[in-house]
């Protein structure tokens, strides 16, 4: 839902699950806006396949675009540079295959760049004799499967035996053919690199196991490995069907590491329309590079590029972590919906165009949406980060150290509409919203207003505009923000402990870099105990 800011004639349209006021558009075709750097950052220690132990260096190569690089160890973060190395201790994980990434970021914030390796873990620790005692029958206990690792190459050859790393198969076609036999632990391995064209259909019912997924990533050094729809695949990863009673349609998949480009409707979806009794459990998709997909205009078929949608409504808690998602075509860049289970968006970066929203969460149970960041640059309208409930009893939603700017609006809770007698709750938490003129809050979309509760505190909010309430429906739980910021002061909610008109002295506004310099009143001026490690207002 979008509101009075947004400086176009507006027109009522109903899209399947929601009603909104969407921006009226010329009729000439869109071109895309999106802008890519390969090589950007390269990971020169630990080699990839390598064994390691105890403390492990990690050195990295960046570009001149680079300004800083975040390291993580199976996408989660351990440090943050320059200079472009870290000492890890693997102590710290359990031993076994583990992937060592490293993203490269502009100095306005932007992800240039991922690269990642595989490393196996093998710490083995001393212990002392121990003193004899009878020994027990041992029970005998199952042998756990191996996991079973397929290697995909473009200069590889589809009647390889194997799919090995020596003697790699080549196609999505061959990949696709293999899922239906895919265990738990199976591995699907692509070169980086490389160039595919075309996308891969998931089957019905392929399912790994809790802490044993079945994995689409790749191998090797070099550029991410790329799925290029080419204007005619639908998605680069589409998973939709309708549930079954017998068992899941996909659960516990992990897809990591890919460019996904071009496509025609989605760039990776999993969708289960209703039916059956089961949900879609342990999904994640990280680390993933996915720009110029879906149609150019919202066509009415809510398209959304990067998708989980559960029309069973169970508790699935999927995961979309470290992405990035550009120059959107379809309904959202990024969408969950009907996931009950505790769903969480974080460390992504989405930067427009984009349609519809940004960031966008219907019906959910548990949210969080932590530590993204939204550059709205030539976004059509709507909202950075949004939420609605039209299907279940009560939604919530925690937004939290998030980051917006150059975004038609900040933050977006709507009820159902009429009739439906559901709730909507938003913690908004720990964000910085650089708007302008641009709201930074925002609700009241229906008029017949419904039940939204909003918390809304520890933030920075940089705007003329802090709070719109379109029907005077919600009175807000406000209070330890700066309002305004730079802007200077403002109307609107105020909580005792607030600032009006303080400016945050950012490192850098013109860049993007919406960190505090050292000088900044709003560092500790936030309610201790909100989010573990920052008492400030804002983001950081």
């Amino acid at each position: 839902m979008h509101h009075k800011h947004n400086r176009r004639s507006f027109i009522l349209a109903i899209f399947g699950m929601c009603a909104c006021l969407i921006v009226a558009q010329p009729s000439a075709a869109r071109t895309w806006k999106g802008r890519r750097y390969a090589g950007q950052v390269s990971i020169t220690s630990p080699a990839t396949g390598a064994t390691l132990s105890g403390s492990v260096s990690i050195v990295a190569n960046a570009s001149t675009r680079v300004s800083w690089i975040d390291f993580y160890v199976d996408s989660k973060w351990i440090a943050s540079s320059p200079p472009y190395t870290d000492d890890w201790n693997s102590l710290t994980t359990a031993n076994g295959q583990h992937i060592v990434s490293v993203k490269g970021f502009s100095n306005k914030g932007a992800l240039l760049a991922t690269v990642a390796v595989n490393v196996t873990i093998n710490n083995v620790s001393a212990s002392s004799t121990p003193t004899p005692t009878p020994a027990p029958t041992p029970t005998p206990t199952p042998t756990p499967a191996p996991t079973v690792s397929y290697y995909f190459a473009p200069s590889g050859s589809d009647s390889s035996n194997q799919c090995s790393q020596t003697a790699p198969c080549q196609s999505l076609a061959k990949a696709q053919s293999m899922l239906a036999s895919a265990k738990p632990g199976t591995q699907f391995l692509f070169a980086r690199g490389g160039v595919w064209n075309g996308g891969i259909t998931f089957p019905a019912h392929v399912n790994g196991a809790s802490g044993n997924s079945i994995v689409f990533s790749n191998y090797g050094s070099g550029a991410l490995p790329v799925i290029d729809g080419g204007g005619s695949a639908i998605a680069c990863f589409d998973a939709h069907d309708t549930g079954t009673s017998t068992s899941p349609l996909w659960s516990y998949i992990t897809i990591n590491g890919f460019e996904c480009r071009n496509t025609t409707e989605y760039g990776v979806v999993f969708y289960q329309n209703q039916g059956g009794n089961f949900g879609m459990p342990g999904i994640i998709v990280e680390n993933m590079d996915i720009h110029n997909t879906g149609p150019l205009t919202d066509d009415g078929n809510y398209r959304n590029q990067l998708m989980f949608l559960d029309e069973n409504k169970k508790p699935d808690g999927v995961h979309f972590l470290n992405n990035t998602v550009a120059s959107c075509g379809g309904h959202n860049c990024i969408q969950i919906q009907m996931d009950t289970g505790s769903p969480v968006v974080s460390g992504n970066y989405c930067n427009g165009p984009w349609n519809h929203n940004c960031i966008d969460l219907k019906a959910v149970v548990g949210a969080l949406v932590k530590k993204n960041i939204v550059d709205g640059t030539g976004a059509a309208g709507g909202s950075a980060f949004y939420t609605e409930n039209t299907e279940i009893p009560a939604s919530d939603v925690t937004f939290q150290e998030n980051v917006a700017y150059n975004a038609p609006n900040g933050f977006e809770c709507e009820w159902g509409g009429t009739g439906t007698g559901v709730s909507t709750t938003c913690h908004i938490i720990n964000n910085t919203a650089y708007l302008g003129i641009q709201s930074a809050v925002v609700t009241g979309g229906d008029p017949t207003c419904g039940s939204v509760t909003l918390d809304v505190r520890n933030n920075i909010f940089d705007t003329t505009d802090t709070f719109y309430d379109g029907h005077s429906c919600t009175t807000p739980t406000w209070d330890y923000n700066d309002d305004g910021a730079s802007q200077g002061k403002v109307g609107g909610p105020a909580g005792p402990h607030d600032m009006n008109g303080a400016n945050p002295l950012y490192v850098s506004v013109n860049s993007a870099v919406f960190q505090l310099n050292s000088a900044s009143p709003c560092i500790g001026a936030g309610q201790v105990g909100l989010t573990v490690g920052n008492n400030n207002m804002g983001a950081y």
